[in-house]
């Protein structure tokens, strides 16, 4: 929320309605699980011309994400994924694999990302 996005999210998950529902929202990006993924992929809706202009890139958050479901994905729906894994105990990401073209690497967990931590109960 520091670059000053915000979120959107559904009460549930739906494959056939996740692109319209992105659209809906004004979505320059998303964050999923690979298991979502790969429901995105293997069902027939598709993202319109006017969201994949406005999607800069999806995110896999969690465990990774198999090479093969990547490449697949991003070959048809024209997004590319940047994997990320982190402590769910914290909902920290700890590792994240640029996006730019060219250092991204597909398979690859990502880079550390430098964390911050403020400890607010006092004596710490």
């Amino acid at each position: 929320m520091v670059s000053g996005e915000s979120p959107a999210m559904t009460s549930r998950f739906s494959a056939t309605k996740f692109w319209e529902q992105a659209e809906q929202a004004h979505a320059t990006w998303f964050s999923v699980l690979s298991t979502i993924i790969s429901h995105l992929l293997y069902n027939e809706a598709n993202p319109s011309a006017d969201l994949q202009r406005c999607v800069c890139f999806g995110r896999s958050a969690s465990s990774a994400l198999a090479v093969e479901t990547q490449t697949a994905f991003e070959s048809r729906l024209n997004f590319p994924l940047v994997e990320t894994i982190g402590l769910t105990e914290t909902a920290a990401q700890i590792l994240s694999n640029p996006v730019l073209p060219g250092i991204r690497k597909i398979g690859y967990p990502g880079d550390l990302v430098r964390q911050r931590c403020l400890y607010l109960k006092p004596g710490f």
